[in-house]
């Protein structure tokens, strides 16, 4: 049996467009972006440990190459267990814990900063700071889209 072809003028939808579908891909597709932050960053972190120390002010700490080694490789599996999470509808509790994570890594960089507590060069302190802004909107839309779920029920 062949399939009928639709007129021209039809305009397609997805099958399921109601307001809590909306939302939960609203939140699969916050997940997925906070994904692509971690598997971008991890890698280049763990990998290039050696070359970061120097330039953030770090190298004369001998545990800094391992740590960055080791917090590279912590994103990078943090960063699959989001796109795992995001391939299925996403409960609004998800997005309370992960805002909640991405809330204390900014107010930890904050803390770091504030602090001056290492001795970080100028592309350091910088470097901190793009990061903590940029998990920082990842915390709002995550917060947010827990708030919308939430204030829907």
């Amino acid at each position: 049996m062949a399939a009928q072809a639709l007129p021209s003028n039809t305009v397609r939808t997805p099958l399921d467009v109601t307001p809590a579908a909306r939302q939960s891909r609203l939140r699969q597709r916050i997940l997925q972006l906070n994904g692509l932050t971690g598997i971008t960053s991890g890698p280049i972190l763990a990998l290039g440990a050696n070359r970061i120390a120097p330039l953030v002010g770090l190298d004369n700490y001998p545990v800094a190459s391992p740590i960055f080694v080791a917090l590279g490789a912590t994103l990078t599996l943090f960063a699959l267990l989001l796109f795992r999470a995001a391939r299925r509808p996403v409960p609004p509790a998800v997005m309370l814990i992960i805002g909640t994570l991405d809330t204390l890594w900014v107010a930890a960089s904050a803390a770091l900063l504030l602090s001056r507590a290492l001795p970080l060069t100028p592309t350091g302190v910088w470097t901190v700071a793009i990061q903590a802004d940029v998990i920082a909107l990842l915390a709002a839309a995550e917060l947010y889209a827990w708030w919308r779920a939430r204030s829907a029920a």
